[in-house]
C-alpha cells in the first residue's frame, strides 16, 4: 500500500515518525532503499533530516488561549469560540483543521468549524459534543474568560482531503455532528455547490439555521433512505461529470458507515470521497498509537496522520 503524509514538506516534517524509523513518505526511513521513481511525493523528508544533523520536529506542546463566548444549544451541543493569534487562525482555515483541548491531563481532539483572521481579533470556533467524562469536565469550566490548553492545528480531521478542488462543482451530504469540518469550508465551495443532502435529526434546529441558513439543501434522513440518497448521488455525480468533464468534489460528511453505504449505493469508490476522520482524530502526531493498524505489507500505519493513496 502507499500512503501520504498529511504533514509532508510542512513546518513539521520531518517529524519524529522519521527518528523512529517510520516515515510514510520516505522508504530510506524505513528499508534504508530509496523507491522515490515509484513513490515519489515531490518532497524529500529524509534530506530534511540528514541536513539538520539528523535531528527531527518534535511534537507540538499546548498553549493557553482565552475563550470569548459559549453558546449552548441543547444539553448535549454547545459552540465554543477562542481568541488565538491571527496566523493560528489562517492555519485553521485549511480542509479537515481540528484542534486537541486538554484538561487535566486528558485531551479532547476538536474539529474546527469557523475562523476569523482580522488584526483586530482572530478568533476560531469548535463545536463540542458534550457525552462523556472528558467533554463534561472540559465544559465545565469553559465560559467567556476562562482559559483553555489547545495544541494544534492538525490538518487529518478529513480522508482524502488532498483531492479537493475548490474550483470545482461539490457534492455533498451531511448528518450530525460529522457535518463539522464542511461548516469550515462553507465560503470555498459558495456558488460551487451542485447539490447538499443534510441529516439534521441529531442537530438542534436553532444550530442549523446558525450555521447551515445559508446554504441550499435538502433534508433526508440517511437511516431511512439511504439508498434513495445514494441513487441521487450518483444522478448528481453523472450530471456534473456531463457538466464540467471533471469528477465533483465528493463530501460525504458522515459516520463512518453511512460513508460506505452511500458509496456502495453511488457505485463511487471511496478514494474518490472526502469523509470526516473523526474515528482517528487521536494525539494527531502519530505517536500515541490508538489510532494505528497493521497493513498486509506490515506496515504500522497511524491513521490521525496519513492516509492511502
Amino acid at each position: 500500500m502507499r500512503y501520504v503524509c498529511q504533514d509532508r514538506g510542512s513546518e513539521r516534517c520531518p517529524c519524529i515518525l522519521m527518528e523512529a524509523g517510520q516515515c510514510y513518505t520516505c522508504s530510506m526511513s524505513r528499508k534504508g532503499i530509496c523507491d522515490c521513481s515509484v513513490t515519489w511525493q515531490g518532497v524529500c523528508p529524509y534530506t530534511e533530516y540528514m541536513q539538520r544533523n539528523r535531528n527531527c520536529i518534535y511534537p507540538l506542546e499546548h498553549r493557553i488561549f482565552r475563550v470569548r463566548e459559549r453558546k449552548n444549544y441543547s444539553e448535549e451541543l454547545a459552540v465554543v469560540k477562542i481568541h488565538v493569534p491571527r496566523g493560528f487562525a489562517l492555519k485553521c482555515r485549511k480542509a479537515g483543521a481540528f484542534v486537541i483541548a486538554g484538561e487535566d491531563g486528558w485531551t479532547v481532539p476538536l474539529s474546527v468549524m469557523e475562523c476569523v483572521s482580522a488584526a483586530e481579533e482572530s478568533t476560531i470556533a469548535v463545536a463540542v459534543n458534550i457525552t462523556g467524562p472528558k467533554t463534561m469536565r472540559l465544559m465545565k469550566r469553559c465560559s467567556a474568560g476562562s482559559l483553555w490548553q489547545l495544541r494544534g492545528p492538525y490538518f487529518s480531521g478529513i480522508v482524502n482531503g488532498e483531492i479537493y478542488g475548490p474550483e470545482k462543482l461539490s457534492v455533498i451530504v451531511a448528518k450530525g455532528i460529522a457535518s463539522i469540518p464542511l461548516i469550515n469550508i462553507r465560503s470555498q465551495i459558495g456558488n460551487n455547490m451542485a447539490a447538499f443532502y443534510l441529516d439534521s435529526r441529531k442537530l438542534p434546529e436553532k444550530f442549523v439555521f446558525d450555521f447551515f441558513g445559508g446554504m441550499d439543501f435538502e433534508k433526508v434522513s440517511l437511516q431511512n433512505d439511504v439508498e434513495a440518497v445514494g441513487r441521487k448521488i450518483r444522478k448528481d455525480y453523472e450530471y456534473c461529470l456531463n457538466c464540467s468533464t471533471e469528477r465533483p468534489n465528493l463530501m460525504f460528511m458522515t459516520s463512518p458507515y453511512f460513508v460506505q453505504r452511500i458509496s456502495e449505493e453511488a457505485q463511487i469508490p471511496m478514494r474518490q470521497i472526502i469523509f470526516p476522520n473523526h474515528a482517528n482524530m487521536c494525539c494527531g502526531e502519530g505517536i500515541c498509537g490508538a489510532c494505528s493498524h497493521t497493513d498486509n505489507d506490515g506496515t504500522t500505519v497511524r491513521a490521525c496522520k496519513c492516509s492511502v493513496i
